[in-house]
């Protein structure tokens, strides 16, 4: 994360790499979310209880990580 915060000649952060390095931590964020709710559903976990681990409603979490649906493309034959 270091290589991400550049600084300028007196030390202080630059507001660009301020915002990388906060995109950067939260991209990491989601992609480890829907590894956890992976496991979570593979454990037996209902779209429920991540809900309410998440602090969001069943339909919300079932709508954010759950299976996504197959594009058309691939249904193609």
């Amino acid at each position: 994360m270091r290589d991400l915060v550049a600084r300028t000649g007196d030390g202080e952060l630059t507001v660009g790499a301020a915002l990388a390095a906060t995109a950067a931590l939260r991209q990491a964020a989601d992609q480890k979310l829907f590894e956890l709710v992976g496991f979570a559903r593979d454990a037996g976990a209902s779209w429920s209880a991540i809900g309410d681990a998440l602090g969001v409603s069943t339909q919300a979490a079932h709508q954010r990580y759950g299976p996504r649906p197959a594009s058309k493309a691939a249904g193609a034959s």
